[in-house]
């Protein structure tokens, strides 16, 4: 290829870069206007040009020629060149020195120390420049004297910074010589350099060598790099690394020092290469900024000598203090504001009297490093107040060192003093790209990962009339991609969309479709989508048999399949009407029509988990004068359940605009407008209905604000979805006509249609004047996003804001039954508690525990714990947090604090042998994040196995009856067992008599009866069917204690007539274990 631009270019040198690449120069004619001018040209490693020709010689007239270039080390280069100088008549060579990306480094500058005059026929000629091992540099040239026929070679050495090293050299020996010319400078890695060049030696031309050995020298390339700035991450075992280059004489034997002032801090070696590697402590080096490096030398003669260099550094204090975050989140929060918190943070290389200070709201406290910390590494903790810490949101911490600041950092962090219990809500943004005409009537879905999709109709962006659009955004509010069409069907307009979102995460639209100008939307149209917005249909026709078909939803069913709704017109009357699909989209059945009762409009539909599902809509007529709202249930097969049910309890005016949602547990609330003709006002009622139909409670007012229809204001358009946590939501328009105003509000319900907190003001500001038809959708993550359109610049637009729920329990669940006496978590009852979101702060939970026995058979349920509650709470990290609390046996209520970012918490009661209740027992825990009456959620019970352990006698009881014979008595003892076995017991009871003068077994009719502690008789044992005095009885499962009864009739002993009363004796044990205990 062709190097240079500018033509007659002459006398190319080229010098290669370290990473491939190269740079050349030359001289060309008409540079510099009236003479020649030096030039570069640089390329990459693949032989490109890198940017274009460079013109470096910076003298506008004469001639600049003979250029010669070397590259360094450091992949600098420095060109050299003759440069004549019209002003002066001088002839000298210039040099200019560039970094590898062509820009010059420092000032021209002048190579020479003899200057030619050409007005006495002098002149300086073909320079040649080579690099030094030194990393500086080194220039021969010419110098011709044309009036004595003489000419010299000359030589100068330079540092890598262009800086002169020494005098200039007179190379050839004689000044009489006649011909030196041309000369030629190479230089080898051990500090030598040869200069040749040719000379008139006896009448002929030779040529001829000189050898230069450099100076000795020691420098150095690198202080733990090559910026030589000392940082936390260039240590290794707690020394930094050193590299220099010794060149020219020396002995390999030879070792450096490094020295601060009288005192030595290191040792470094020298290969046979010159090069020097040397391994420093660090702890010599702080506190300083220069040491010197010293080095014994010694030629091939003997001769001996020292050099010494001085090495200049910096050592970057700060990489060397680490703060802690000062929370696991870095996140002051309201508790946390309340008390104090710990600064913590390492200074490694911290010494002793170093001073730590922390700098916070004003106030300075500080901490000196003692002898103690320095031998543990450094680290410090420093405590400081959390209002301190919530009055602003950073904090400093500086390090002192000798009374002067050497460190300065500034730790930030985020301050949230907002309630976790409270809605917290992010501001409004506009959610269309495309800003002109108008877009209107948003809806939105959210899919299982947090992200959603909002869908509109936009005006004239499709080109013609009405047109569907829509914008996907991720789980935190971003957007993803751009926003795009959903219609394929242009032609006139397309309006009043609907998306619903699948369990795979696919989603489906549909909207009304005017075909032609026939001036109703005859058709209804859709399309489904993946989770990305990709189409994965056709555009659908729905081939409804209605004409002027609006407002169609669809909603998915429990198999996969779906439903349609619409409203439309039959012989002008308004209908609402439905038809089921399968997952394929193929239709099932017929078309229905839903109502009963004439005028039929607005129709939503909301299904239940069975498959079934509930349609809610307003009809004129149902209450005399106005409209009304009514539902209709269906099961999953499509077949009404019943019969259409009026629900607006009001028998005037207008009740219309329902919209309805299924809560968890499958009851379901539907809200309406409902306009009050006693008071003049206007509101939004609402009611929750059981899943068959039954009503749960009272119709309730969901606003706080009234709307006064006598000054023209109105609540309108509600809308309403489940919630995460059990309840709902509600948004509404609140129209003021008088003022030309519109605003968006919403509450929130618990699910039991309880308001929770006040009423939300979604709109920032009363001046709006079109906030529209609202929208509201919740994640299973605790977010919700409310969509309206909104007058933004003068163009109706779609807007969007975020609701992040409080955090509370939405649900706990058993994970296993557990057992008396267990030894670890496995053995024990267990919950897992699950909450709506996660918390980015830690906050309070509190655990109740109850006994579903209510203390019978005279249990005192706080008898069976040991004090220990085993929790394990799950991190959104993973990582696991174990801890354990304690409750006592007469308050079994506990107060926890849930770590920031929790996922789920799992609680595992320690349970020990209550000895109360023999027998399967369970254990009901509840959760709370306020820890009052009214927001517990409780679990399944779970139950407590009886400990597997022995049952053993504790006592007998008789009745200590004394007995004469001939007497007829009945004779009863007590017995309890300190162990009620879950399994059939063995008794095994031993009879004789006190005195052993008889044969007892004669005395008794040898009937026992086995009564339960109430005195239900449970069993009769004789005990003639005994061989020996003693029986054995088969206990129930689960017996604590029992009583035998025993009956003596007037029966004479067999052996010699006694004269004083006698007593019973009984001895009992226990599946065969020795007696225990006689009575």
């Amino acid at each position: 290829m062709t190097v240079n631009t500018i033509a007659d270019a002459r006398y190319a040198e080229t010098e290669a870069f370290s990473d491939g690449g190269y740079v050349v120069t030359w001289h060309s004619s008409g540079i510099n206007g009236t003479g020649s001018g030096i030039a570069t040209q640089r390329f990459d490693s693949e032989g490109n040009k890198v940017g274009g020709e460079t013109v470096i010689s910076s003298a506008a007239s004469n001639d600049q020629d003979y250029a010669s270039i070397t590259v360094l080390d450091d992949d600098s280069y420095v060109v050299v060149w003759v440069n004549e100088n019209p002003y002066n008549d001088t002839s000298d060579i210039a040099g200019q020195r560039f970094s590898k990306d062509g820009l010059p480094l420092g000032d021209q500058f002048t190579v020479n120390a003899v200057t030619g005059d050409t007005d006495d026929s002098q002149y300086l000629e073909y320079p040649d420049i080579t690099s030094l091992p030194d990393g500086g540099f080194a220039v021969v040239w010419e110098f011709n004297d044309s009036s004595s026929d003489q000419t010299r070679i000359h030589a100068q050495r330079f540092s890598s910074e262009a800086q002169k090293v020494g005098d200039e050299l007179i190379v050839s020996q004689l000044d009489s010589y006649t011909l030196n010319t041309r000369p030629h400078i190479s230089a080898s890695d051990d500090g030598k350099m040869i200069v040749t060049w040719g000379d008139d030696v006896n009448g002929s031309t030779d040529v001829l060598i000189k050898t230069y050995s450099l100076p000795t020298t020691l420098t150095f390339s690198s202080v733990a790099g090559d910026d030589f700035s000392i940082d936390s991450n260039e240590l290794t075992d707690g020394k930094i690394a050193i590299e220099g280059k010794v060149v020219g004489d020396f002995s390999t034997t030879s070792s450096v020092t490094f020295w601060i002032g009288d005192k030595q801090v290191g040792t470094g070696e020298v290969d046979a290469a010159g090069n020097v590697t040397a391994s420093v402590a660090l702890s010599g080096l702080i506190g300083h900024g220069s040491l010197t490096a010293k080095l014994d030398v010694a030629d091939a003669a003997g001769n001996t000598g020292a050099l010494s260099t001085s090495i200049d550094y910096s050592v970057d204090s700060g990489s060397f203090l680490t703060l802690d975050p000062l929370t696991d989140n870095n996140i002051i929060d309201i508790e946390e504001s309340e008390g104090t918190v710990d600064i913590t943070g390492q200074y490694s290389i911290a010494s002793v009297g170093d001073v730590i200070e922390v700098s916070v709201n004003g106030k300075t406290l500080t901490h000196t490093m003692t002898q103690e910390d320095v031998d543990a590494g450094g680290h410090f903790s420093i405590t400081v107040d959390g209002a301190d810490l919530a009055a602003t949101d950073n904090v400093s911490v500086s390090i002192r060192h000798n009374g002067q600041e050497v460190v300065h950092h500034t730790h930030n962090y985020t301050v949230d003093l907002n309630d976790p219990s409270d809605v917290q809500a992010s501001e409004a943004d506009v959610v269309n790209t495309h800003l002109e005409s108008a877009q209107e009537f948003p809806t939105s879905a959210y899919f299982s990962d947090g992200s959603y999709v909002v869908a509109w109709q936009s005006y004239d962006q499709d080109g013609d009339d009405y047109g569907i659009f829509a914008q996907h955004f991720d789980a935190e509010g971003n957007k993803i991609g751009s926003e795009y069409q959903l219609n394929s069907t242009t032609e006139e307009s397309q309006f009043s969309v609907s998306i619903t979102v699948f369990d795979d995460d696919t989603f489906m639209a549909s909207w009304s479709n005017y075909p032609d100008s026939s001036g109703s939307p005859n058709e209804i149209l859709g399309q489904k989508f993946n989770k990305s917005g990709e189409a994965i249909s056709e555009e659908i026709d729905f081939e409804v048999s209605t004409d002027s078909n609006y407002q169609s939803s669809i909603t998915e069913l429990s198999d996969g399949g779906y439903v349609m709704t619409w409203h439309s017109y039959e012989s002008s009357t308004p209908v609402v009407k439905s038809q089921r699909f399968d997952a394929d989209g193929n239709k099932e059945g017929s078309e229905i029509t839903v109502n009963t009762t004439e005028g039929a409009r607005y129709a939503e539909t909301e299904a239940f988990s069975d498959g079934g599902y509930v349609v809610s809509w307003h009809s004129s007529g149902f209450n005399g004068t106005g409209s009304g709202i009514a539902t209709q249930r269906f099961d999953s097969e499509g077949n009404k359940v019943g019969g259409e049910t009026v629900i607006s309890s009001a028998v005037s005016n207008d009740q219309e605009y329902a919209s309805i949602t299924v809560l968890d547990d499958d009851s379901y609330v539907v809200v309406w407008v409902n306009e009050n003709p006693y008071n003049d006002t206007s509101d939004i009622a609402g009611q929750r209905f059981s899943k068959d139909g039954s009503p749960l409670g009272d119709q309730f007012a969901v606003n706080a604000v009234t709307g006064d229809t006598d000054d023209s204001q109105s609540l309108d358009y509600p809308n309403i979805t489940s919630l995460p946590d059990g309840g709902f939501a509600v948004v509404w328009e609140f129209n003021d006509s008088a003022s030309d105003q519109t605003r968006i509000h919403a509450q929130r319900f618990s699910s039991e249609t309880q308001k929770v907190g006040d009423e939300i003001i979604v709109t920032e500001l009363d001046s709006y004047n079109a906030n529209t038809r609202p929208h509201i959708s919740a994640s299973d993550d605790g977010k919700m996003i409310v969509t309206w359109g909104d007058d933004v610049n003068g163009s109706t637009d779609v807007l969007i804001k975020t609701f992040t729920l409080p955090v509370t329990v939405t649900s706990l669940t058993k994970i296993q039954d557990g057992t008396e006496n267990g030894e670890e978590s496995s053995d024990w009852p267990g919950w897992e508690i699950n909450m709506v979101r996660e918390s980015d702060i830690a906050i309070p939970l509190w655990l109740r525990f109850d006994d579903t026995t209510n203390g019978e058979n005279g249990a005192t349920y706080g008898e069976d714990y040991t004090g220990n509650i085993h929790l394990e709470f799950t991190l959104s990290n993973g990582r696991v947090i174990k801890e354990t609390v304690s409750v006592s046996s007469d308050n079994l209520t506990v107060k926890i604090n849930l770590p920031a970012n929790v996922e789920t918490i799992k609680a595992f009661a320690e349970l020990k042998d209550d000895a109360l209740i023999e027998n399967t027992e369970s254990i009901v825990l509840h959760s709370s994040m306020s820890g009052e009456d009214n927001t517990w959620k409780a679990s399944e019970a779970a139950a407590i196995k009886d400990n597997e352990g022995p049952a053993v006698v504790q006592t007998i009881t008789p009745d200590d009856t004394e007995i004469t014979e001939g007497d007829d008595v009945d004779l009863s003892w007590t017995v309890t067992l300190n162990n009620a076995s879950s399994t059939d017991t063995t008794l095994r009871l031993d009879i004789n008599n006190v005195g052993n003068n008889g044969d007892f077994t004669a005395d008794t009719d040898g009937v026992f009866v086995l009564l339960d502690r109430e005195g239900n008789e449970l069993t009769t044992v004789n005990m003639a069917d005994a061989s020996t005095a003693s029986l054995t009885l088969s206990l129930n499962p689960d017996m604590p204690a029992f009583s035998l009864k025993q009956h003596l009739p007037m029966i004479q002993s067999s052996k010699a007539p006694r004269t004083s009363p006698s007593r019973q004796k009984s001895r009992i044990q226990v599946d065969g274990k020795p007696p225990q205990i006689s009575r």
